[in-house]
């Protein structure tokens, strides 16, 4: 896993660092930053990647921007040492990341622009793939009630109901912990 990909995409996803991602937050960042490596992996292969060259400078202005971010060098280090990242490394993800930035901008710059009114055309011509059920995600915590066991009876699920939102209602981003630690779906297993 490219150290930098997954910091950008930790960033992009919950705006911290991997280090600071819980495990499930860090699973998805790290499905994420797969992704985006790969679909860099395919840009860098084209054609029009072939014709691209990367000066230098451009890559130490990136380096720049990034550094100056960071008030002195220690710090500016031990975010690197956090993200297993060495200045070295750093500038080679930079690197690569103005490349693939410069080949998409070379191919964006190939396309023709295009009118509202051909848009709308379009998209009233080809409405069927523009449809599609509508989906959602739910996420829950069930919490059972049963009489045979006094940690089960209805007062007690309400209170732990209770103190679950309480928690949730100050940090949503606990969520999974609290589910895996509190429901008795049998989903989660």
């Amino acid at each position: 896993m490219n150290p930098y990909i997954l910091l950008r995409a930790a960033l992009a996803l919950f705006r911290k660092s991997p280090v600071e991602l819980t495990p499930q937050q860090l699973a998805q960042a790290q499905r994420q930053a797969q992704k985006e490596y790969d679909l860099e992996q395919q840009v860098l292969n084209s054609a029009e990647a072939a014709k691209v060259i990367i000066p230098a400078a451009e890559v130490q202005e990136a380096y720049q921007q990034v550094r100056s971010r960071y008030q002195d060098e220690s710090a500016f280090q031990a975010v690197l040492a956090d993200n297993q990242l060495t200045v070295d490394s750093l500038k080679k993800a930079l690197q690569r990341q103005v490349k693939v930035n410069t080949v998409l901008e070379f191919v964006a710059a190939g396309t023709v622009d295009v009118t509202e009114v051909e848009i709308e055309l379009f998209y009233h011509n080809h409405l069927h793939k523009f449809t599609r059920p509508e989906q959602r995600e739910v996420a829950h915590i069930l919490i059972s009630i049963n009489p045979e066991y006094p940690e089960n009876s209805r007062a007690n699920a309400l209170q732990r109901a209770e103190e679950i939102q309480t928690v949730l209602q100050q940090d949503l981003a606990q969520f999974a912990d609290l589910a895996l630690k509190h429901s008795e779906c049998p989903t989660l297993s």
